[in-house]
């Protein structure tokens, strides 16, 4: 009977603590982004690459990744993508959404604009950090 109450003790004593430390555990916090700003940034850094001018996007580039690529190597790409293309019409639509990346747990904003050409459509993606600077960047072509 006496070991039968301590067990029921003990359970009550566990589940308690596990309730307690789960509601004082300290909850992943979600940065908040300026999603005006990084929308309008965007838009400005497509317009850029269109003219192919690629260093406005370089110099956004977080240092990290800067050391694996240069302004020509992103005019380069620019250009190759811009090839594919005939006159630029319009901006069609931006969207914007953030996360957290699944291993490093650091925030993440993502933008993605698509572009009406002539003869298709262009999805330009960029990715940045809390610092507003980019830590991914494409463009894709989709013919008509």
């Amino acid at each position: 009977m006496i070991n039968k109450m301590k067990s029921k003790q003990t359970i009550l004593i566990c589940l308690i603590f596990l309730i307690l430390s789960s509601a004082c555990a300290k909850k992943e916090e979600v940065h908040k982004f300026d999603e005006e700003k990084l929308l309008t940034l965007s838009e400005e850094l497509v317009s850029e690459a269109n003219s192919g001018n690629g260093k406005a996007i370089y110099d956004l580039i977080e240092e990290t990744f800067r050391k694996t690529t240069t302004v020509d190597g992103i005019n380069e790409f620019i250009a190759f993508q811009l090839s594919k293309t005939t006159e630029f019409d319009s901006i069609i639509k931006t969207t914007f959404s953030q996360s957290v990346h699944p291993l490093e747990k650091y925030p993440i904003a993502s933008v993605v604009v698509l572009a009406r050409f002539e003869n298709g459509t262009m999805t330009y993606n960029f990715s940045y950090n809390e610092l507003n600077e980019i830590l991914g960047f494409s463009m894709v072509f989709q013919l008509k």
